[in-house]
């Protein structure tokens, strides 16, 4: 299901925010829509993912690394670093993937995150909409504090997924006071609700 998801919206801000010509690391890969998305822009790709099954879908021209997107640690560093899928927002490890994303970001490189738009969670109603071949509802959602709960639900034809979402409600200054902690800064939104966003080092370098 995640395999036949459309790489747009996404893959444009990721165009928009990216320098071309540089290597990306992409944490959190899944089953690649994004990763393809960066080959077809001319990107070299090193795409993280604990998943062997969802490793197994992505292109084989992107370098395919087995390891936890929160600790992995690489002898290099990159021009970019993706952190899509809301990565941030696990109530638990998000720090750890934004200092794994700071750990291999180059000087003047772009750390790009996806985020839930923490007024969306708050308002949230059942909701649905078609993307691609894929209809998406949200069930349910139920806010407790600073975390969330809500219920998906995937429909491809006939078949269905339902997948159990617990999240962290991430909102711009908890989204500063992270990137701060990983020795970034959030230089800029890419979309109106603010879902995704670029930061770079605290130093203010910028490959742009």
């Amino acid at each position: 299901m995640f395999a036949r998801l459309p790489a747009e919206p996404a893959a444009g801000y990721l165009r928009a925010a990216i320098p071309a010509g540089v290597d990306v690391l992409e944490l959190g890969c899944g089953a690649g829509r994004l990763t393809r998305a960066l080959l077809g822009a001319g990107h070299a790709v090193v795409a993280v993912d604990a998943s062997a099954a969802m490793l197994g879908r992505v292109d084989h021209r992107a370098e395919r690394v087995r390891a936890d997107a929160a600790a992995v640690a690489l002898d290099r560093t990159f021009g970019a670093v993706v952190l899509a899928s809301y990565l941030v927002n696990d109530p638990t490890h998000g720090a750890d993937f934004l200092a794994t994303a700071a750990r291999h970001l180059a000087p003047g490189g772009v750390v790009v995150v996806q985020r839930y738009d923490p007024q969306w969670v708050r308002d949230a109603t059942p909701d649905a909409e078609t993307i691609g071949p894929v209809r998406i509802g949200v069930t349910r959602v139920v806010v407790d504090g600073d975390t969330f709960d809500a219920t998906v639900v995937y429909v491809i034809g006939r078949r269905r997924w339902a997948q159990r979402v617990h999240a962290a409600i991430i909102d711009d200054d908890h989204l500063a006071a992270l990137a701060a902690g990983a020795g970034l800064r959030v230089r800029e939104w890419l979309d109106a609700h603010r879902t995704w966003a670029v930061l770079v080092h605290e130093d203010g370098s910028t490959a742009r």
